[in-house]
């Protein structure tokens, strides 16, 4: 007579606990992803209720549009909901600023307001500021010297775009620059055409919020000659109190210097 098996091999375990594995790979982020679209929603539909309430609040007050009124002053239903947050009029378009529960934080219109996660007092709400654009050229490149000031985060992305000169910029991609460095960003645009004149804009975004952009700057270079001028020929004769030198160099707008004993250069 036959004896039925009594448990599960070691194999059939190991089997049953990589499968559990992977089902908890694969339905747990999709949970952790439910919950956050769901609490996003629910702020949202919170924050939509502070523009009814600014209407009523509005109605029954006398006070100047513009200024800014503290969202906890409205007549809210859900007001714990909230922890910080403004509204004001601009142009007769109602509007939020920096509207917080702690967890996400939120700026805009009724039809287009933007919801970032954190609480609005501890991000970084202000665009980075590019200071200066600098190039160098060659006859076939252009490196691009960026220095920008951004105290208060990181950057998210610097990014250039380069066309001709009676081309459309706006119509060109976006890349990312090669480095960043101290408040230094860089990008070198190869094969170019000599002696051709290309438009280059720069763009800073940093890491609060995605679409914090800085101010596009834009320059316009050429590509040229960078020979360094060669000396053909050098003379010099000398008097009992003087020195008299001649020179002879390529014709082209140079700057010309002369030393005695490689100091005071005049």
């Amino acid at each position: 007579m036959k004896q039925g098996k009594k448990g599960f091999t070691l194999i059939e375990l190991l089997a049953v606990i990589v499968i559990l594995g992977i089902i908890a790979l694969i339905s747990v982020p999709v949970i952790v992803n439910i919950i956050g679209d769901a609490k996003k929603g629910a702020f949202k539909a919170s924050v939509q209720s502070v523009f009814r309430a600014y209407e009523t609040y509005e109605a029954e007050h006398n006070f100047d549009v513009k200024e800014k009124i503290n969202i906890l002053d409205l007549p809210l239903t859900n007001k714990e909901t909230f922890t910080s947050g403004r509204v004001y009029k601009e142009k007769d378009i109602v509007k939020v600023e920096n509207v917080s529960n702690g967890t996400y934080c939120a700026s805009g219109t009724l039809e287009n307001f933007q919801i970032i996660d954190g609480d609005c007092d501890l991000l970084d709400l202000t665009p980075p500021l590019i200071i200066n654009v600098i190039t160098e050229v060659t006859t076939n490149s252009i490196q691009v010297y960026t220095t920008y000031k951004e105290e208060e985060s990181f950057l998210l992305k610097h990014e250039y775009r380069i066309a001709l000169e009676k081309e459309n910029i706006e119509e060109k991609e976006w890349v990312s620059g090669d480095t960043l460095t101290g408040n230094l960003s860089t990008k070198v645009f190869t094969e170019l055409t000599l002696n051709t004149t290309y438009k280059i804009q720069v763009r800073l975004v940093n890491t609060s919020l995605e679409n914090n952009t800085s101010e596009i700057e834009e320059v316009t270079v050429t590509t040229n000659l960078l020979e360094k001028p060669v000396i053909e020929l050098l003379t010099d004769r000398e008097y009992a109190t003087s020195k008299e030198i001649k020179l002879i160099y390529p014709t082209g707008e140079f700057v010309y210097e002369y030393s005695l004993g490689g100091q005071n250069w005049i």
